[in-house]
């Protein structure tokens, strides 16, 4: 359920999605409350098969239905007694929340140094001389890039080449002319004017995942 509310969310933020945002927005929302569903059933199985012999697993039973002595409980986690379950969808949410800020931090990285390069780049003639075509597809849309490598007329900082990165496919082909904008703190990097290869959404996307399953693990 989280891998896929996770795909989902990546789907309904790309650039072609495959279908209506809308829905590719409210899928996710459903597989978490699945989540949060299987975790609960979970739990209550466990209850159900560590009462006979435990009391902790007793005593949350005598807690609720008044029947038989009661012995000490621990906090208030509900009626059921189920540790297991209950740590492996925590760690679970864990896991996911660790993945939202990593991405999050990263894609904000890459969002800042593309606006950037948008705003600041150094403008330079350049030719082609190959192009990688990226490409990635799932049930609901395709999503390309391209990296360029291009020699530039003039060396910015002493680089003579740098690579382009493209967020779509790219037709261009060995010896082409070019323009580029070229990334004055780190020459290597650049992109096309007008073209930004990262935008906000992304990162915007990967915290909204941390805070969600932050609130499921709560």
């Amino acid at each position: 359920m989280g891998f896929l509310a996770l795909g989902f969310f990546a789907d309904a933020v790309g650039p072609t999605p495959g279908g209506s945002r809308i829905v590719l927005a409210v899928v996710p929302a459903i597989c978490l409350v699945l989540l949060v569903v299987c975790g609960r059933w979970a739990r209550r199985v466990e209850h159900r098969l560590r009462i006979r012999s435990q009391e902790v697993a007793q005593a949350y039973e005598a807690r609720y239905t008044g029947s038989g002595p009661r012995p000490y409980v621990i906090g208030r986690g509900g009626r059921h007694y189920g540790p297991v379950a209950m740590g492996g969808l925590l760690a679970a949410c864990c896991v996911f929340v660790i993945t939202g800020i990593v991405g999050a931090v990263s894609e904000h990285a890459q969002a800042v140094r593309s606006a950037y390069v948008q705003r600041h780049g150094i403008a330079v003639a350049a030719t082609v001389g190959y192009v990688v075509n990226d490409s990635y597809c799932s049930r609901t849309g395709c999503y390309h890039s391209a990296k360029i490598l291009v020699v530039l007329d003039r060396p910015v900082r002493g680089v003579g080449m740098t690579t382009v990165h493209y967020p779509r496919t790219s037709a261009l082909r060995f010896e082409d002319r070019v323009t580029v904008l070229v990334d004055p703190r780190q020459p290597g990097y650049a992109e096309f004017p007008g073209v930004r290869f990262k935008s906000s959404s992304a990162w915007i996307l990967f915290a909204l995942i941390a805070v969600l399953f932050t609130v499921v693990g709560v």
